[in-house]
């Protein structure tokens, strides 16, 4: 009796003790988007300009903050991604870019997800909702959300990030 009560509470001590992981993030090399990725949910990959060329897993590309440039009402916004992604964690939600600079005093833009709307040979072209923050100390609050078709040159991509389970 002594013995199955210590194993018991151990079962179910150490099953509270270990970790929760989840992962809903998919991975398309940007030579790959085609066709059948239209309509998808989206987040863009910028290519990392001092990247080698060497095929490397994607997990290793989303650990890097690469930053690329995006036309967005007719201005250039430099962009930097934000990734939160740990060994046993990463959440598409979770994914983002942020204008690296502020637009105005106390002002910047983030893209939270995107739908691929179009491919061609050598450019996509995304459905963005650009959201406009407001950044105060460590706090951010959403002022204004607006959807924006932006073309992306394919070799400003590294590849795109996808909601699994669509």
């Amino acid at each position: 009796m002594y013995k199955k009560l210590i194993v018991i509470s151990f079962l179910f001590f150490s099953g509270k003790s270990l970790p929760q992981s989840a992962w809903n993030i998919g991975y398309i090399t940007g030579d790959s988007i085609g066709l059948k990725d239209i309509g998808k949910e989206i987040q863009i990959d910028f290519k990392n300009q001092y990247d080698p060329g060497e095929a490397r897993p994607y997990r290793y590309s989303l650990s890097r903050r690469d930053t690329g440039m995006l036309m967005i009402n007719n201005k250039d916004i430099l962009m930097i991604e934000v990734r939160k992604i740990y060994d046993d964690w990463g959440l598409y939600e979770e994914q983002y870019l942020q204008s690296l600079n502020f637009i105005t005093p106390g002002i910047k833009l983030r893209v939270n997800n995107s739908i691929l709307k179009e491919v061609n040979q050598d450019s996509i072209l995304i459905n963005a909702k650009i959201e406009t923050h407001k950044i105060k100390k460590e706090k951010s609050d959403i002022v204004e959300i607006k959807g924006y078709d932006i073309w992306i040159k394919r070799n400003q991509l590294s590849g795109l990030i996808f909601k699994m389970n669509q």
